[in-house]
C-alpha cells in the first residue's frame, strides 16, 4: 500500500518549486490593432447608408418629375384631340353649309400642330425620367441587397462543361453575373460571361480597374449612358441576327407588285372622286 503522507509531501514540494517559474513568465503582448486604412464594419455600414439615402432622394425626385411629365403629356394629348374635333366641325360647317370662311379651318390645324409638338416633348421627358428612375432604382436595390432575382441571370451564357460555374454561382438567380451585369449590348453580356468563366491574370485585372476608378465620380456620364439605352441586352441576340443574315431571301408572288400598284391607283381615284364631289357641292 503506498505511503500517502510521503506522496502528499512530494506534491507540496513540487508545487512550491514550480510557483516561482509561473511568477517569472512575462505577460502576453497585446494583439496589434486593426489597420487604420481599412474601414471598419461600422464605417462601411455608414457609407452604405449614405449612398442609399442619396439614391432614395434621387428616386423621389425622378418619381415627381415623371408624374409631372405624364400630366403634361396627357394635357397635350387632350389639346390635340380637341384641335382635331374643332377642325372636323369647322370643315363640316365650311364644306357642308358654307357658314365659315376657309381661313378659319387653319386655326385648329395650327393649334393641333403645336399640341403635337408639345406632346412629343412631354413624351421625351417621360421617357428620360423613366429610364433614369430604372437606373437609380437598380442601384438602390444593390445597395440595399434587394437585387436578387430582379436582373439578368445570364443562364443562357453559362457553359455546361465549366467545372466550377455552378459551385461558385456565377450564373442564375442571385449569382455574380446578375449582380455585375449592367450592360446595354449583347457583346457586353458575352464579355462579362467570358471574364467570369475564364478570369484574366492579376496584371490585366488591375489594368482594367484603373479606368473604372477614373469613372467613379462620373455619375453624370452614367446617367447620360442610361438615357440612350434602348431596352435590355438580354432582349437581343447576336445569334438571331446572324441567322437572319444567312437565311434565304423571302420570295413574294409574281402578282404581288401588280396588286400593290392596283391598290395605289384605286386609292388615288377614290381621293380624286371625293375631291371632285366636294368641289361640285361648293359650286351648287
Amino acid at each position: 500500500m503506498p505511503n500517502i503522507p510521503l506522496m502528499q509531501w512530494l506534491a507540496g514540494a513540487l508545487t512550491n518549486f514550480l510557483k516561482p517559474l509561473h511568477q517569472d513568465v512575462p505577460p502576453s503582448e497585446p494583439k496589434p490593432a486593426a489597420s487604420a486604412s481599412a474601414p471598419s464594419a461600422d464605417v462601411a455600414e455608414g457609407m452604405r447608408d449614405q449612398v442609399a439615402a442619396t439614391y432614395r432622394i434621387r428616386v423621389a425626385q425622378l418619381q415627381e418629375q415623371l408624374a409631372q411629365a405624364s400630366i403634361q403629356r396627357r394635357k397635350a394629348h387632350g389639346y390635340l384631340v380637341a384641335s382635331l374635333v374643332a377642325a372636323s366641325v369647322i370643315a363640316y360647317l365650311q364644306f357642308g353649309h358654307h357658314l365659315l370662311p376657309l381661313w378659319v379651318a387653319g386655326l385648329p390645324i395650327i393649334a393641333g400642330l403645336a399640341a403635337l409638338s408639345n406632346a412629343r416633348k412631354c413624351g421625351g421627358r417621360v421617357r428620360d425620367a423613366s429610364r433614369l428612375l430604372e437606373f437609380c432604382g437598380r442601384r438602390l436595390q444593390r445597395v440595399q441587397h434587394e437585387w436578387m432575382g430582379k436582373g439578368d441571370s445570364g443562364l443562357d451564357l453559362q457553359d455546361p462543361d465549366h467545372l466550377s460555374a455552378g459551385d461558385l454561382d456565377l450564373f442564375g438567380e442571385g449569382s455574380m453575373f446578375e449582380l455585375l451585369c449592367d450592360v446595354g449590348t449583347p457583346a457586353g453580356r458575352d464579355a462579362l460571361a467570358q471574364w467570369l468563366e475564364d478570369p484574366a491574370s492579376p496584371t490585366e485585372i488591375i489594368s482594367r480597374q484603373k479606368p473604372v476608378r477614373s469613372l467613379t465620380n462620373r455619375s453624370d456620364l452614367r446617367q447620360k449612358h442610361a438615357l440612350v439605352r434602348e431596352g435590355h441586352a438580354s432582349e437581343y441576340s447576336w445569334g438571331r441576327l446572324c441567322e437572319w443574315f444567312v437565311a434565304p431571301p423571302v420570295r413574294f408572288p409574281r402578282w404581288a407588285p401588280w396588286a400593290v400598284l392596283l391598290l395605289s391607283l384605286c386609292m388615288a381615284v377614290a381621293a380624286a372622286s371625293g375631291f371632285m364631289q366636294v368641289m361640285r357641292a361648293n359650286e351648287t
